[in-house]
């Protein structure tokens, strides 16, 4: 007899005991510990009254303009081996999406095999990321190491310093959200009091930083080592949160550089960031001399996939940005109704009356929008515009609906790693 149900403490051990024999490695401890500590964000599935196959789900809110939107993240889906092949791991997965709507979330997201995840609806979505070369350069007859042109902006008034997570807890703050404020996609943070001094001392691993400028926090950067390369995305050396003022752009130049002078120092052939593709973060690296290339990647056979868990749920959301860009556009005074579709029969009506904006549950016929799971995601991050990538189905005149579609989903400034 099977149940399925969410993890306690004392199922602890035994969710350790199955990641590390489905994965092999040491997951066993820090698995246990997580959830021993966060037993709620554990599923785990029973046969006949032993802990056979778990997974991981963590909530995130997402920052969609003045809205939020929930995604649940899956992770850790492991069957012990000796119980693989029998539907384990299938039946977990079917429930996770209950699972998922229930907990109040509108997409889900997971890394994995495609052939898999693909039998519970999941779909391939792309992962966006930065690849810092640490490469000789030619300058003329002169080549240059990576430690020599990667040095501060010439003129740089500021000051880069190990991150104190006492000192610069408020500023980091209140950097991260002005940094993040119009970004889509962004993760919601909340952090919090400050730790206590001798719970937390300044960084001494060389790769979180803060850069000061006329004493005030301009920017910081956390990165991370790991013993070598883990994946395409995951260098040895990876950035993994950055935010600066806007208006010291220069910041964010010297604080990139440092962590690549110390990478390269440290054997390192590259670094790669899950930093937002956005040209004001584009034009500070171009300012400093520091080389990149952006990268969107699609894989296979694995792949981050990602799941629209309640399209109904979603658009109610995030329906008063929708009006607010509606009421913003060309198109303002349009009332009427708008079916969106997906493939695998959700769907959901916007409709624009008064000046309002409501979403319903019901699909009249004149104006469709069929759309598949990953098209959703992109128009809601902002990823793609609408006239990029998805058109109005009609049986009369569809110009005015596309662009109100068009207003509805424009292209956004985008936060990069959240959502793969």
């Amino acid at each position: 007899m099977n149940c399925v149900r969410t993890a306690t403490p004392a199922d602890a051990e035994a969710v350790g005991l199955v990641t590390q024999e489905a994965f092999g490695g040491s997951h066993a401890g820090w698995v246990a510990e997580a959830c021993r500590r966060t037993p709620e964000a554990w599923r785990v599935l029973e046969h006949n009254g032993r802990i056979v196959s778990v997974c991981q789900i963590q909530l995130h809110p997402l920052r969609i303009g003045r809205c939020q939107i929930n995604k649940g993240d899956v992770g850790h889906v492991s069957t012990l081996p000796e119980f693989q092949g029998r539907g384990f791991g299938s039946e977990l997965m079917r429930d996770t999406i209950g699972y998922l709507k229930e907990a109040g979330c509108q997409i889900g997201r997971l890394g994995g095999l495609i052939a898999f995840y693909s039998r519970f609806g999941w779909v391939p979505f792309a992962r966006r990321y930065y690849e810092f070369p640490l490469e000789p350069a030619r300058a003329g007859v002169r080549t240059l190491q990576p430690d020599e042109y990667l040095q501060p902006p010439k003129g740089f008034r500021g000051f880069v310093v190990p991150f104190d997570p006492v000192r610069h807890h408020e500023a980091r703050a209140r950097l991260h959200e002005a940094f993040n404020r119009d970004r889509t996609g962004a993760a919601v943070v909340t952090f919090g009091e400050p730790p206590k001094r001798h719970e937390a001392k300044p960084d001494d691993t060389g790769l979180r930083l803060a850069c000061e400028m006329g004493g005030e926090l301009a920017g910081y950067v956390f990165a991370f080592a790991r013993p070598q390369d883990h994946t395409a995305f995951e260098a040895q050396v990876e950035i993994g949160e950055v935010a600066f003022d806007y208006g010291k752009p220069e910041a964010l130049g010297a604080l990139v550089a440092q962590v690549l002078r110390v990478a390269y120092q440290r054997g390192a052939k590259r670094v790669t960031g899950r930093l937002p593709f956005d040209e004001r973060v584009e034009s500070a690296l171009r300012a400093a001399g520091i080389p990149y290339h952006l990268v969107e990647i699609h894989t296979a056979p694995a792949s981050n996939m990602i799941r629209i868990v309640d399209l109904l749920g979603l658009l109610k959301r995030i329906a008063s940005e929708l009006e607010a860009r509606l009421a913003a556009s060309a198109v303002a005074e349009w009332e009427g109704e708008l079916a969106f579709c997906l493939d695998d029969a959700q769907s959901a009506v916007v409709e624009s009356k008064g000046g309002s904006m409501g979403v319903w549950d019901w699909t009249p016929g004149e104006f469709r929008v069929n759309l598949d799971q990953a098209t959703v995601l992109k128009l809601v991050l902002g990823l793609r515009s609408f006239s990029e990538c998805a058109r109005v189905n009609s049986v009369t005149d569809a110009r005015i609906a596309t662009e109100v579609c068009n207003a509805l989903f424009p292209r956004q400034a985008t936060a990069s790693g959240v959502w793969g």
